[in-house]
């Protein structure tokens, strides 16, 4: 019994004519889109460029009669006016502060702006009061 040997398992052979076969039609499906693809884009390339020249022609009619539409012009604010002076330098302030001063109106160190007396405007000033002073004698 020692002398006798156990049948040996094998993996079931493996097909390889069924590969070839599945990537044959594959390979036949797409030289079969590749030129069919092709056709219509010529044939849309003359629209387009048809289409481009009508458009090109309409352009300059829109924008004439935007020209002669004029916008609503802005009101000019009245109230009491801050005048406000940038006293420190915004280097090393945090991005939330330097827009704050930004959005003040500030551009440069020790510059002048002029703004309404606004709540708005406070809340503002009330948020970077280290950097800015206010000037008494507004307009």
């Amino acid at each position: 019994m020692a002398d006798e040997k156990a049948p040996e398992k094998k993996a079931p052979a493996k097909k390889a004519a069924a590969k070839p076969a599945a990537k044959k039609p594959a390979a036949a499906k797409a030289a079969e889109k590749k030129p069919a693809a092709k056709k219509p884009a010529a044939a849309k390339a003359p629209a387009k460029k048809a289409a481009a020249a009508k458009a090109k022609v309409e352009v300059p009619a829109k924008a004439v009669e935007a020209k002669v539409v004029k916008p609503a012009a802005k009101k000019a604010a009245t109230g009491p006016v801050l005048r406000l002076q940038l006293t420190r330098s915004m280097h090393g302030t945090k991005p939330k502060l330097k827009a704050t001063i930004k959005g003040l109106g500030f551009k440069r160190t020790h510059q002048i702006v002029e703004r309404l007396d606004t709540p708005e405007i406070r809340g503002m000033i009330n948020k970077v009061t280290p950097w800015i002073t206010v000037i008494e004698g507004g307009k």
